[in-house]
Parts: structure tokens; C-alpha cells; sequence
């Protein structure tokens, strides 16, 4: 698996391996397995980019450009790292005699002080070629810079995670990252999620350090940083790398870490909601991928938990993804109070949980079985509590579009859960009385809704995606009316025409839609939809 997977093998190797007790007496050759994991562990996070010295010499002699960075390369920093080669030379060549002297020769090779060196090595790399990312006319990228760099950020996350950083000098490569996310230049699949593994550690470790550190001459270094990693986010849809759940929920944990204050104490807050308000589209293809990968997680959790027994550390693993993305959704519908509100996200989002819920419920579930460290309870009362955000944000809307969810939303359901919720204290009983009376307003328009169902709707009027009423009709240039709400939900899935299969976005469809011709045709329509309703007293 080392050589097969090229993404963070130091993280994937358990750290317990260096102080694994054996016995003094056994036999070990320098090709067992359990050397083989001891000495890739050390390859990948210190010793690779020893091979590659005279490359790397090289390639910094190019793009350095004063006398100041030159002398670097001779400075102690540089020639302690090129000593480390006897170090590593000796490893590999001497005969094995015991496993234990092989791990005390690996424990000092380990020790903070040299860790420290190396550190220091990969700062000063990181300095020489940090401005490379602000330089736009150099070209000079090669596969040993990002093969240093890679190994650079594998090895920072070690020492993170052993606790062995420098504030100042790890805020500096925090800064870094910021930058690279994402950059073209100099990132790809590999580093980005390298960056995100490292950047997610050291802010956990370091989110109070960091705050007051930043400052708004970082503006830029931040604004690139959000748009990159939110972009990245939704980039990561096309790819079914294994670890790209993993990727995508440290990606809002490190939004909400940085994001999590007063919005008027934290810059890293007004520069998110900035991005978010202006860059309508992305924001909407990242509220959806998210609202998406919420319905797959739900979906695999409420499976795998019936068959819990055999899938434990799964369920965990969902359980934690799941909640941080819900709270993320809570955070971001508290701050963001007219986009979440965006008529295609917050159906979705309705939708699909409305469906899990019920799912939750019917199943018989035990939601209060905290035995395996999942609580379903905990997601419930997520649900929940998001739902009076949303209500309290625009009640009419919010009961308007819970009503209209015909398909999934059950008042008995939502009262079962609350029933339950309340008598095992997991809801206070001020939040219980709300949505009891939040439910019967919903139940109410729900049941107009059901009754529209029992007219009998002209094809011609009927939504061929969904079998409903057309209620904002668009045609599509196949020559096909749709309503305008259900076209925009199946173009976030598929940019393709649901009937014809050919590529279609909202613009063409915009486009076709602003001839003469094709005005008047919808004219028409719409006259024909006010006479049904008038005809049935649905208006």
C-alpha cells in the first residue's frame, strides 16, 4: 500500500510502529516487512530528497536572485541536511543483526533535535521558492521542486502532529499553503490535499496563535485562499479518489476553525462572506456539492448501522464527516441568510433531509445508542436545530417549500422525533414547543398541496421531469416546457438535456429563451396554467 498510494504515506503509516516492544533475540534481515514499514516511514517524511541534492542545488542556483539567498545554499542549515546522507547511507548498508538495533538507530534518527534540522532545511526551501508562487512570469516548475514540495508538507505534517513546530516559522508555511492551494502553477491533486492535512493541524493546534497573528496585510494571501480551496471543494467531485470524503470534510472543518468568531473580530470571516456574496456561482456549486455529499452520507450511515457489527470503524468515520459538514450548513445558514435561501439549494437540501429523516424513523432505529461513539440523536438535533434557523430566517418561504415536499415530509415523523428528542432531554422544551407549532403551519399548507394532487393536471401542463404542475415554465431548446426550478435541480447533477442527452447549461437555456418566438410560446403557457388554476380554485 506504501508504494501503491501516493497520497500522504506518512500519515497512513500508525506512528505506534517506532516503539513496537520486540524481542532483543530475534533474528531480523533488512528485507523483513516490519523494517521495510520503519525504513519507507523515514524515506517519505525526511530522507527522500537526499537522492535528489544535486537537483535540487541546481535548480535553486536558476531562480535565485540575490547574493543573500545564494549564500544560503552553503549556510549550515543546508550542508546539516547533506550530512544526514551518511546517516541514511549507514542504515541501508549495514548488516542487520537484531530488530531492537535496528529501532535504536532509527529512534535517533527520530529525535526532536535532528527533526529540527531538517525543519530548518525545509523552511529555507520554502523561502526560496515562495516567490515563485507571486511570479508570474516564472516559469521554472520542474518535478523535483514539486516532489521537495510534496515531501516538504508530508514532513511539516509529521512534526505537527508531534508536536515539533515553530509558531512563527509554521505560521509563515501556513501563509504558504494558503497560497498554493489550488494554484496551477505549482499545486496539483496530490499537494492540495498534502496542504489541506497539513493546514487542518496546524490550525487546530494553533487557531488562537493564528488570530492574532493575522492581519489585513494578509488580505490577498486569504481571498486567494478561500476561492482556491472552495474551488478545489467542488473539483473534487470528478475525482473517486478514495480520500477525497476525508478531503472534503477537513476542507470545511479548516472553513469553520478560521471562521467560527464574531464576524466583526475576524477577518477571516469578513473575507469569507465577501467571497461567498460575490461569487454567486460558485457559491451555489459549492452549497450543492456540499447539500450532495450530505444525502451520501446519510444514506451510507443509516445503511451500514443496520449491519453495525461488521462496520464499526465506518460508521464512525460517517458519523464525524457528517456532523461537521451539518455544522458547517448550520454556521453558514446563521451567517448567510439570502443564499442559503437560494430556491434550488434550500429544496434540495429539504428534500433530501426530510427523506433521511423519515428514513431514521421508520427504520426503528435506536438513535440514542451511543455504544460505538455515533449518536444518531446528535443528527437529529442538528436537523433540527438548522431547520428553525431556516424558519426563523424567512418563515414564509421555509414553510412554503417544507409544504411542498409531497413526497417525503410526514408531520407524525417530525412529531415522533420530536417526542423522542424531548423525553431523552436532548432539546430543551422552548425549542420542542416551536417546531410543534412550526409543524402544524407547515401541516396545513402541506395538506392544500395534497389536495392540488387530486386534479386531474392536462399533460400538456404537467412537468415531464417530475410529473407536477408547471408553475415557472421554460423551454428548452430541444423544444421541450419544463418548470424553470426543476431544470436548474437536474442541471446541478448532469449539464446535459434530460431528454435529448446533449450538453446544456443555464445560458443556453437563458439564451433560447429571449427569442421572440420562444417569448410569446411561454406567453402562452403561462395564460394556459392561470386558466387550470382558476378553473380549480388553486390560485
Amino acid at each position: 500500500k506504501i508504494i501503491k498510494y501516493e497520497y500522504n504515506k506518512c500519515s497512513n503509516i500508525k506512528n505506534y510502529i517506532i516503539n513496537f516492544n520486540i524481542n532483543n533475540n530475534i533474528i531480523i534481515d533488512k528485507y523483513s516487512n516490519y523494517f521495510f514499514i520503519i525504513l519507507k516511514l523515514i524515506n517519505v517524511t525526511i530522507f527522500y530528497n537526499i537522492s535528489k541534492e544535486t537537483e535540487l542545488r541546481n535548480i535553486l542556483k536558476i531562480i535565485l536572485t540575490n547574493k543573500e539567498n545564494i549564500d544560503n545554499l552553503e549556510n549550515n542549515i543546508w550542508n546539516d541536511f547533506l550530512n544526514m546522507k551518511h546517516y541514511y547511507n549507514d542504515l541501508l548498508d549495514n548488516k542487520y543483526k537484531t530488530a531492537q538495533q535496528d529501532i535504536n538507530k532509527i529512534n535517533k534518527l527520530l529525535k526532536n533535535e535532528f527533526l529540527h534540522k531538517i525543519k530548518l532545511f525545509y523552511n529555507n526551501f520554502i523561502n526560496q521558492i515562495d516567490f515563485i508562487i507571486t511570479d508570474k512570469n516564472n516559469k521554472i516548475i520542474n518535478k523535483y521542486i514539486l516532489q521537495y514540495l510534496e515531501n516538504t508538507i508530508d514532513f511539516s505534517t509529521y512534526c505537527t502532529n508531534r508536536k515539533i513546530f515553530n509558531k512563527k516559522n509554521d505560521f509563515n508555511l501556513m501563509l504558504f499553503f494558503f497560497k498554493i492551494i489550488n494554484n496551477k502553477l505549482i499545486s496539483n491533486f496530490n499537494i492540495n490535499q498534502k496542504s489541506i492535512d497539513f493546514l487542518l493541524y496546524y490550525i487546530i493546534a494553533n487557531i488562537s496563535y493564528i488570530k492574532k497573528e493575522i492581519s489585513f496585510i494578509n488580505y490577498d494571501i486569504i481571498t486567494i485562499f478561500y476561492k482556491n480551496i472552495i474551488s478545489f471543494y467542488i473539483e473534487l467531485d470528478n475525482y473517486e479518489d478514495y480520500s477525497r470524503n476525508d478531503t472534503k470534510y477537513k476542507i470545511i472543518y479548516i472553513i469553520r476553525l478560521l471562521s467560527k468568531t464574531n464576524k466583526n473580530e475576524n477577518i477571516f470571516t469578513n473575507i469569507f462572506v465577501d467571497i461567498i456574496k460575490q461569487n454567486n456561482n460558485n457559491t451555489i456549486k459549492f452549497l450543492n456539492s456540499i447539500i450532495t455529499d450530505i444525502n451520501f452520507y446519510l444514506e451510507e450511515l443509516i445503511l451500514y448501522i443496520k449491519n453495525s457489527n461488521n462496520y464499526i470503524l465506518l460508521i464512525k468515520t460517517l458519523y464525524s464527516i457528517l456532523t461537521e459538514t451539518l455544522n458547517f450548513i448550520k454556521y453558514f445558514s446563521n451567517v448567510f441568510t439570502n443564499i442559503i435561501f437560494n430556491d434550488i439549494i434550500i429544496n434540495n437540501f429539504i428534500n433530501i433531509i426530510n427523506l433521511h429523516v423519515k428514513n431514521i424513523i421508520k427504520s426503528d432505529l435506536n438513535i440514542f445508542n451511543i455504544t460505538n461513539n455515533y449518536n444518531l440523536s446528535h443528527i437529529c438535533t442538528l436537523i433540527i436545530n438548522i431547520y428553525l434557523i431556516l424558519h426563523n430566517n424567512n418563515p414564509n418561504k421555509f414553510i412554503q417549500i417544507m409544504s411542498k415536499d409531497i413526497r417525503s415530509f410526514d408531520i407524525k415523523i417530525y412529531q415522533q422525533l420530536l417526542t423522542l428528542l424531548n423525553n431523552n432531554n436532548k432539546i430543551d422544551n422552548q425549542v420542542y414547543k416551536q417546531f410543534q407549532t412550526l409543524l402544524l403551519d407547515i401541516n396545513n399548507l402541506y395538506q392544500i398541496e395534497l389536495d392540488k394532487l387530486n386534479y386531474n393536471i392536462p399533460d400538456e401542463l404537467t412537468d415531464p421531469i417530475c410529473q407536477t404542475l408547471i408553475e415557472n415554465p421554460v423551454c428548452l431548446p430541444s423544444g421541450t416546457i419544463v418548470d424553470l426550478l426543476v431544470i436548474q435541480k437536474n442541471l446541478l447533477i448532469s449539464n446535459t438535456d434530460p431528454f435529448t442527452r446533449k450538453s446544456l447549461t443555464m445560458e443556453q437555456i437563458n439564451e433560447y429563451n429571449k427569442k421572440p418566438e420562444i417569448i410569446q410560446k411561454i406567453e402562452e403557457f403561462k395564460i394556459k396554467i392561470k386558466i387550470f388554476k382558476n378553473q380549480n380554485n388553486l390560485l
